[in-house]
């Protein structure tokens, strides 16, 4: 039986508007936070080709010192030649302390933005993967973020990192917390979806044994076994180290970790120990390690020069500074301040193939 003209509309027009309800429901189940009466407080995403000069300059100052282990943690200093000659910043943890900066929900808070206003005199550094306790739910920054001095408040990407809670008194954040470790960081800043953060939190909490009731995951610093560990962990490193020292490649079982390196030695010593415990935090909690395998300088030197290759995109974030995206057979993120690298983090994708062993070369007989 054939449908009249207008009857085939009208079901055509049914079947539209139940796929559009039915796209909004699934996009407000997986983000419960979604309001659609308000617009982003800053740009979309907007990635295109960088020009690579900069961190090619700065990946060819690095060279890699003998490493230390301890609790199963194996530290490369990363040491630079000549000077960056950038102005000082302070850090996240430094301008928390000293009541220069103000991280607050939005009016209509949101999961996956915090507004941040730095009072100070002084640029202010915030890493990726950085915890911020307090708020609605605590939150992880997504991405490096240099605010500039006397800034207002800016909107800066966050996720979740404490599933379980969504509510608190006032909307303020009261202190920075630990640094996410480098599997949970490489998600926040590559964009990894929410749903991914959680599990990785997850993860981390029963690879730790720590519970917590709003799944929290700087609960799993807290915990004073896990904190005796990490600090005996931390305490095996020299608390000198040497000169020229910019940041560090972390390895562990064989697997390189992932690498931190910073635009001045004096800014690497006041992050160290908060770089070194997040990696440390991965180590301590891994029980399948094979803690007999060690990585090798020259294994870490190739790592540093498969990442000196990656191709480099520049990616739109609140702030100072050009934020370059990096791809590879080693991916990373870095954050370019007047002509220098400010902070360079490279993700660990285990080692870089080994160089193909000499052919056998074997007498000729008859």
């Amino acid at each position: 039986m054939m449908m009249r003209g207008s009857a085939w509309v009208r079901v055509l027009v049914a079947a539209l508007l139940f796929g559009c309800v039915a796209a909004e429901g699934a996009y407000l189940e997986s983000d419960p936070t979604a309001r659609d009466s308000e617009a982003p407080l800053h740009p979309p995403d907007v990635v295109r080709p960088a020009p690579i000069g900069q961190t090619a300059a700065f990946f060819s100052s690095l060279s890699v010192g003998a490493p230390w282990t301890s609790g199963g943690l194996t530290v490369f200093p990363l040491l630079r030649r000549g000077h960056s000659g950038l102005p000082p910043v302070a850090t996240l943890a430094e301008a928390f302390s000293s009541g220069r900066v103000e991280v607050r929900e939005r009016e209509t808070s949101i999961v996956s933005e915090v507004l941040v206003r730095n009072n100070s005199g002084l640029s202010v550094l915030m890493l990726a993967g950085e915890s911020l306790v307090g708020g609605k739910q605590n939150r992880i920054l997504r991405c490096d973020v240099l605010l500039p001095p006397g800034s207002g408040f800016t909107a800066v990407p966050v996720v979740c990192g404490e599933r379980g809670r969504w509510s608190g008194e006032g909307s303020g954040f009261g202190a920075a917390g630990e640094m996410a470790h480098p599997y949970l960081r490489r998600h926040a800043a590559t964009g990894a979806s929410q749903d991914a953060v959680w599990a990785e939190i997850d993860a981390q909490s029963g690879r730790a044994g720590v519970e917590s009731p709003t799944r929290d995951y700087q609960r799993v610093y807290g915990d004073p076994e896990v904190r005796r560990r990490i600090d005996s962990c931390v305490a095996g490193f020299p608390p000198r180290w040497p000169p020229g020292a910019v940041g560090l490649i972390a390895a562990e079982g064989g697997e390189i970790l992932g690498c931190d390196a910073f635009g001045d030695e004096d800014l690497f010593a006041r992050l160290r120990d908060r770089v070194l415990r997040a990696y440390a935090l991965n180590a301590v909690c891994r029980r399948d390690a094979m803690r007999w395998r060690q990585v090798t300088v020259g294994q870490a030197e190739r790592y540093l020069r498969a990442a000196s290759a990656a191709r480099g995109y520049e990616e739109s974030a609140p702030g100072e500074g050009a934020h370059l995206r990096l791809t590879g057979s080693v991916d990373g993120t870095a954050l370019v301040w007047r002509g220098s690298v400010l902070h360079l983090a490279l993700f660990g994708r285990g080692l870089p193939p080994p160089p193909p062993d000499p052919p056998i070369v074997r007498p000729f007989t008859m």
